[in-house]
């Protein structure tokens, strides 16, 4: 590892101050996002440092390193002494106000009127305005500082924000404490009274509970049940209804149990987490599990792990299902049924929808999966457990077998003009990726009468593995022309012949897409040597250009370039084109 200092200095970037006050934190690792340009540093450090000083850090790569969209410091401290949570808290605290500052700017001025009280397991924050509170809560503080919390101190503490509260409503507020005090003391002397009553006793107190006997965690308040589709980051404290799919518990390093459960309505899905302690874990597992139907409340919060939306529980209720009936008279016969047997389609399984439909009443049902039959044994099976009759079907597919080998023949004789040729890409998305290499032969009269040639600079790196594959590596195209010069060429060295390529799709799709996105005319026929070979050589097993040439006895020198694979193509078509009648492909269209 190496300080921020050291990797300062070798950016010979001119900050000494900045330097001698980060020389202690050290950069763990690096990640890089290729595709968001942004990267994460990963820093640690024996000592609190401020995230002002590392907000600074990061402007000075910001501006050095410009080519990242942005930057993001991910710290943890180490062999910090902790005699108590206090003593760490005190020490971090103006970390906490800086979060609470970039949060909400308007607490700026206000910042020394924030207090804080610390206790073994929860941080309270006192903030000296109501519209701190409100605005604060809007960005889920409660939720970014316990993260931030988690991650930089390995600290795991409730967060509870409170807001000023004048004089008079602070007196009316402990009225009414000491009010609902005083009730609980005397329900529990008529609850006492009840126990202690005599069995031959005629007259006894009846006590009526508030308990809800269907809650199985927390506050189950009043909150907006919302559509899981509906929700995003800003959605505040809402509830959700629905079934249970998946479950998930992770130990943490002080004992406590992180509960991740998924949660459907059938407009879309949310991961809802939950910290348990020895003393409600067994209570909320139980209850919290696979095909559970219930309500959950909580806060919806951005999650930068998993880079979506979460819910932190507040509150887990049990929930009545309700059951859809089929009350007509006359029932109907489902003639169209797809089960999870169908590729990326229904999700039900075919025993539930044959109880289903039994349960409702039917008599029958049609099992119609999308060009499969596996659910068929268990549609007998449970069509006989139900008594229901099974329908057996299937959704077909018609497909045309036939290959395209000549796209939009003419009616010129096979002496014309053709331009046999082959690209090389730093990838398979003609969208994405950039062309590396053109080669191509033209043919007139099947004779080679001239050749095309050029190395492209794709003005991105190529991977190792292309480099591997192809040969051609950044530093021999480093200083080759771009695309826009080269394949204006390329297409005045074409006209108007017909192109010629093994596997055309793919070199055609890049050749087509390069010339929607200059501007350049692209009409021209094509003729695929791969289809080709799959008739004229019906013997071979593979079809590949290097198996072709070696059966036909053609030279294949640099496979995998492109000046190269296109000769060896323009050889192979001119063998095919001389090749007799007979065996002239009989779906050339």
């Amino acid at each position: 590892m190496e300080s921020i200092k050291e990797y300062l200095d070798k950016l010979e970037i001119n900050n000494s101050g900045l330097g001698k006050q980060l020389k202690e934190v050290y950069i763990n690792r690096v990640v890089y996002f290729k595709e968001d340009k942004i990267v994460y540093f990963y820093l640690t450090s024996k000592d609190i440092v401020s995230h002002e000083l590392l907000d600074k850090f990061k402007e000075e790569l910001m501006y050095k390193l410009d080519y990242f969209k942005d930057m993001r410091m991910k710290i943890r401290f180490t062999g910090l002494e902790r005699k108590s949570n206090k003593d760490v808290i005190k020490k971090y605290w103006n970390n906490i106000l800086y979060i609470l500052k970039y949060l909400c700017p308007s607490i700026a001025g206000w910042y020394k009127q924030v207090e804080f009280l610390c206790l073994e397991e929860e941080l309270k924050i006192k903030l000296p305005k109501g519209i701190f509170y409100e605005r604060l809560m809007k960005k889920n503080v409660t939720y970014v500082l316990k993260t931030v919390l988690s991650e930089e101190l390995g600290l795991d503490l409730n967060i509870t924000i409170e807001k000023a509260v004048d004089e008079k409503v602070n007196k009316e507020r402990l009225i009414r404490i000491n009010d609902r005090e005083m009730e609980e003391k005397i329900r529990a002397l008529e609850i006492g009274k009840v126990n202690n009553c005599e069995e031959n006793e005629e007259e006894s107190y009846v006590i009526k509970s508030d308990v809800d006997e269907n809650l199985i965690y927390g506050d189950n308040a009043n909150a907006m049940i919302e559509n899981i589709v509906e929700l995003n980051a800003s959605s505040g404290t809402v509830a959700v209804v629905g079934d249970i799919f998946d479950v998930d518990t992770k130990e943490l390093k002080n004992g406590k149990i992180l509960m991740i459960a998924s949660i459907t309505d059938y407009t879309s899905s949310i991961s809802c987490k939950l910290f348990l302690t020895d003393t409600n874990k067994d209570g909320v597992l139980e209850n919290v599990k696979k095909g559970a139907y219930l309500k959950i409340k909580g806060d919806i919060v951005y999650d930068t792990y998993q880079r979506e939306i979460s819910m932190m529980i507040s509150g887990i209720r049990k929930e009545t299902r309700i059951e859809r009936e089929d009350k007509s008279e006359e029932k109907r016969v489902e003639l169209h049924a797809h089960t999870q047997m169908s590729s990326m389609d229904a999700i039900c399984s075919v025993k539930k929808l044959v109880e289903r439909a039994a349960k409702w009443g039917h008599s029958a049902i049609a099992i119609t999966d999308h060009g499969v039959v596996q659910g068929f044994p268990d549609a007998m099976n449970a069509g006989k457990s139900n008594n229901i009759k099974i329908l057996y079907g299937v959704e077909g597919y018609l497909v045309e077998d036939d290959s395209l080998i000549i796209e939009d023949a003419n009616d010129k004789e096979l002496s014309q003009t053709f331009v046999v040729f082959d690209i090389e890409t730093t990838g398979f998305s003609n969208t994405n990726d950039k062309i590396t290499e053109i080669g191509a032969v033209k043919i007139e009269n099947f004779k080679i009468v001239d050749r095309f040639s050029e190395l492209i600079n794709p003005e991105k790196d190529i991977s190792y593995k292309i480099q591997e594959l192809t040969g051609i590596t950044n530093e021999l195209i480093k200083d080759k022309p771009t695309i826009e010069e080269v394949l204006p060429k390329f297409m005045e060295f074409v006209g108007d012949s017909v192109l010629v390529a093994h596997n055309a799709e793919f070199d055609t799709g890049f050749i087509s897409q390069k010339c929607r996105e200059q501007g350049l005319l692209y009409n021209n026929k094509k003729v695929d040597t791969l289809m080709l070979a799959r008739v004229m050589l019906p013997n071979l097993k593979r079809h590949r250009l290097n198996v072709v040439a070696k059966e036909l006895g053609i030279p294949l020198l640099n496979h995998h370039r492109a000046v190269d694979d296109a000769e060896a193509t323009a050889l192979i078509f001119n063998k095919f084109l001389q090749m007799p009648y007979r065996k002239r492909c009989k779906n050339s269209k």
